[in-house]
């Protein structure tokens, strides 16, 4: 059992090496060192004893996880990701950058004993039994020495400007040999930290003239006289000019909200904050006013770290409002006279805390003090909620110092559509008055959202900074399918709250949403998503490695696989796959209709280069992820990477196959009650607030999918005039697919009547009817009308004309109007046939007036041909005005033509042709068909 459970960890570590170490208490070395091997070793690229190491902040923290992953004993030497994640932003919010290390012995397989664990050759106590042997031990010793400046992201700061560093808090030494001397190096600057075995400088400094990336070498002699060096890459941002914006106002919340899995101190603060700015309308008179006189409340949704600002970056909400700058929605906005007044959800203090452990050089017991912090853009919708109900009061008591009797009007982008829900409807069943009278549900998950649970799959499998955001409390409460919470607590207690407290009651509630109603889908189910390829140095016999991950979008029902890992390297391979079992019947979540989240963009602005990512530009994507702007050194690396890459024969692969997934499903937005569970069910030919199947008195729909929370130039007028109190009907065009019921030709002496199919959903469908001049209404009803021709019209082109009002729309049938006339009919040649006798040739029948395009470009339009044709054989097609003839002999043909229509027919129209013997000259040349006169 021990030997199956290591061998399994040996492959795909997945558990917990501090829950698992029991089970390998006589032998704790083995379990330590295969999780070093596997987990360790290839995160933090450590390859030979006392060799230069390269890492980075990412590189550093992996290896941190996995270290503290792979002890067989706990010890308080060495701390949590989360707690060493608290102390580094300790020391940043004192203006320091913290440099981690770490310094320290260990013990891994040898390559051979790894291989005969791998390939079965072997057992775990003939290892061990080995291990106990003089000779032929499975272990070989290794010694680390890696240290890293520890920055989420960019150093920005101006040009020669000193940045500062501490040193020695954030580390590991578990190691026989100690530091006697450590130097940190940049620009031919040297800076000692510790001399003689003591701390001596923790603090230090660099400035830096410009933008790129840059190297802080860091060179420690050990007690033992060896020197190890490690080198540690920052990127640095050069800022000319700070940005200076517009301080927003904070609000806090009045009410107390504990989360689902908070202590009842909600771990310091259990009231919500926010913050908010005004962007005042202008008056009656086109003046810019400076008091709230008519409030339109717009909050942030989802943005776990509170990247979205108000109006202070290209990603602000400002400019989301503004559809990245495509339009001017804010100013639209502002000349309907309206006060924007933007909410926000930022990172806020809670509390303090502190944290004890032992420091790595000077051994003794620390205790640092901390801010603790909420990340107000992912907390719970509920306290959010709470922030929302302080700001409405805020705002509703400046109306009544201004003498302003406006209502509020609400609009709430994806969760902040949640979030207001559950503050007005939440605040009516308590009986306050929140002065509502229009809420804007904008593309929210009111049935839940979705992120591809294959997607998520890979962000947990690879241990990416995505899963933070999967863990935070709104994600857990939205998200249809998860990862980390497989038991759906968090989800399933929000989903009662939803179905308890239902929606506003005492406002005009609209749903404004991203996704199709049309049925129409994302992708392909079963497809590929994500495809990453990665080939380590290529040989005759093929690869020494490859690593493979794809990922799959979700399906229609049954099992089907969501995830898929091969690794391999040399003769050793391992496959890791997952699946997913859906009996719901609901279909593919992944490719349902929907406002969709771009994630292939969001790869592509990452990476800086449009996928695929290949050899070719691997060098561009390297400067885009190190954000490195020095010219010089952008353009080396982007010529090195790939260079390196195919002189070592190696090659990597990375693309998104369907990199616009469904976020939020069409059902979901519009909160749907129908039967029928199926997302991508067609719903555009009803009206669902007739048919009762969503509790939104109206809503807007595009005709095709839409990046999710887009305000475009399509959507905004219908919103505009909601908000100005005109009421709009959904935008279903329930006559999209409509005609016209009738007859193709209108004749004398008959009454021809025409009907329109009126959709059987709701009611109020005014249908006014209208005829071209040369026809006469003789009654209507509304879905009916019956005409006549008007005296003497013959050969003309009319029309019948049905007008929704509800719907702005025409809708028209085109008909003849009498007896068609001969004379304007001519016969011509279809195609560049010769005329010969004994050969077939084409002919076709040339009405050119009335216009083509009046009958949609059809000239057969309501029309049949009879053909006379003397002396010939004759072929016929479906289409009457096109024949074949074959002339029995050569000399003069005369071919006559006539036309019917459901009013009559016309004589007979001849046109003399001439019909040549067949040529001489090769290659069937000769004479086309000649007409001779018409009659």
């Amino acid at each position: 059992m021990i030997a199956q459970q290591l061998e399994n960890i040996t492959t795909y570590k997945q558990e917990s090496a501090i829950e698992l170490a029991p089970l390998l208490q006589a032998d704790a070395n083995l379990f330590k060192n295969s999780i070093l091997y596997d987990r360790v070793m290839p995160l933090a690229n450590l390859r030979e004893t006392s060799t230069i190491m390269e890492t980075n902040t990412t590189h550093f923290k992996r290896a941190w996880q996995e270290l503290y992953d792979a002890r067989a004993t706990p010890t308080n030497k060495h701390i949590a990701l989360k707690d060493f994640n608290k102390l580094v932003t300790h020391y940043q919010n004192q203006g320091f950058i913290p440099v981690g290390f770490l310094h320290l012995d260990f013990t891994q397989f040898t390559n051979t004993a790894l291989t005969d664990l791998e390939e079965d050759r072997t057992t775990i106590n003939q290892l061990a039994i080995r291990n106990r042997a003089t000779t032929a031990s499975p272990y070989e010793n290794k010694h680390l020495f890696l240290a890293s400046p520890i920055t989420e992201s960019s150093i920005k700061t101006p040009a020669n400007t000193p940045v500062n560093f501490q040193f020695g808090t954030l580390g590991v030494q578990q190691a026989t040999t100690n530091i006697t001397t450590l130097q940190v190096i940049y620009n031919n600057v040297t800076k000692t930290i510790v001399q003689n075995g003591t701390l001596t400088q923790p603090n230090f400094s660099f400035s830096f003239a410009s933008s790129g990336l840059k190297t802080l070498l860091f060179k420690a002699t050990l007690n033992n006289n060896q020197q190890l060096i490690s080198n540690a890459t920052i990127n640095v941002i050069i800022q000319n000019v700070l940005y200076k914006s517009n301080t927003p106002t904070d609000i806090n919340a009045t009410e107390a909200f504990i989360g689902y899995d908070e202590p009842t101190d909600c771990n310091g603060n259990c009231f919500g904050r926010g913050e908010y700015q005004v962007f005042y309308g202008e008056d009656a008179n086109g003046n810019q006013r400076n008091n709230l006189q008519k409030p339109l409340i717009i909050l942030d949704g989802f943005d776990p770290g509170d990247e979205r600002k108000i109006d202070k970056n290209e990603g602000s909400i400002v400019k989301l409002i503004d559809n990245d700058g495509k339009e001017a929605n804010m100013n639209k906005f502002k000349k309907a006279g309206f006060d924007v007044v933007i909410l926000n959800f930022p990172k806020y203090k809670i509390g303090t805390d502190s944290y004890n452990f032992i420091h790595p050089l000077t051994n003794q017991n620390v205790s640092i003090n901390y801010d603790v912090y909420r990340d107000g853009g992912a907390d719970y919708v509920e306290r959010n909620a709470n922030v929302l109900k302080a700001l409405i009061n805020k705002l509703n008591g400046e109306l009544a110092t201004n003498g302003s009797t406006e209502k509020l009007k609400i609009i709430g982008p994806s969760m902040g559509g949640l979030i207001s829900r559950v503050a007005l409807t939440q605040m009516e069943k308590a009986n306050q008055n929140h002065n509502a009278d229009i809420w804007v549900s904008f593309d929210s998950p009111h049935l839940g959202a979705n992120i591809p649970i294959g997607l998520q799959y890979f962000f947990n499998f690879m241990e990416l900074d995505q899963v933070e955001m999967l863990k935070t409390p709104a994600a857990r409460q939205m998200l249809l399918t998860q990862v980390v919470e497989p038991t759906y607590t968090t989800r399933n207690t929000f989903k009662n709250l939803l179905n308890t407290l239902g929606f506003p009651q005492q406002t005009r509630n609209l749903a404004l949403i991203n996704g199709s109603t049309s049925g129409s889908i994302q992708g392909t189910p079963k497809g590929v998503e994500l495809d990453l390829n990665v080939k380590v140095i290529g040989t005759l016999l093929g690869s020494l490695g490859r690593y493979k991950i794809k990922t799959f979008a979700t399906h229609d029902g049954g099992r089907h696989k969501i995830f898929e890992r091969y690794k391999r390297f040399l003769f050793f391979k391992n496959t890791k796959s997952a699946y997913l079992v859906d009996n719901s019947g609901r279909g593919s979540l992944d490719n349902a209709p929907g406002g969709t989240f771009d994630m292939k963009n969001e790869f592509e602005s990452f990476l800086g280069i449009n996928l695929p990512l290949t050899n070719a530009n691997s060098g561009s994507a390297a400067n885009a992820m190190f954000n490195i702007t020095d010219a010089p050194a952008k353009l080396a690396v982007k010529l090195l990477v790939p260079l390196i890459l195919n002189n070592l024969n190696s090659s990597i692969y990375l693309n998104l196959h369907q990199g616009s997934p469904s976020f939020i499903p069409t059902k979901s937005a519009l909160a749907f009650t129908g039967t029928n569970k199926l997302w991508r069910e067609r719903l555009d030919n009803r009206n669902l607030v007739c048919t009762g199947e969503t509790p939104f008195h109206s809503y807007y729909a595009p005709n095709t999918n839409e990046a999710h929370i887009t305000l475009n130039s399509n959507n905004i007028p219908w919103v505009l005039e909601e908000l100005k109190g005109n009421p709009q009907k959904p935008n279903v065009d329930l006559f999209k697919n409509q005609d016209i019921m009738g007859d193709l030709a209108v004749c004398k002496n008959k009454t021809n009547t025409y009907n329109l199919d009126i959709p059987n959903f709701c009611s109020g469908y005014n249908i006014t009817w209208s005829t071209s001049p040369n026809i006469q209404i003789q009654s209507f009803s509304n879905n009916s009308v019956s005409v006549t021709a008007i005296n003497s019209t013959n050969d003309a082109i009319g029309y019948i004309k049905a007008y929704i009002q509800e719907q702005n729309k025409f809708i028209e049938k085109v008909v003849w109007v009498g007896i068609p006339n001969p004379n304007f009919l001519s016969i011509s040649i279809l195609g560049s046939y010769n005329f010969y006798a004994n050969q077939w040739t084409k002919l076709k029948v040339v009405h050119p007036i009335p216009p083509i395009e009046l009958m949609g470009n059809d000239p057969s339009f309501g029309l049949t041909y009879q053909w006379s044709v003397p002396n010939s054989m004759v072929r016929n097609f479906n289409d009457t005005s096109i024949i074949d003839v074959k002339p029995f002999s050569s000399g003069q043909l005369n071919i006559g033509v006539k036309m019917q229509n459901q009013c009559g027919c016309t004589n007979f129209k001849y046109q003399l042709f001439n019909v040549t013997n067949q040529s001489t000259g090769g290659n069937g040349g000769g004479h086309i068909i000649t007409p001779m006169r018409g009659n």
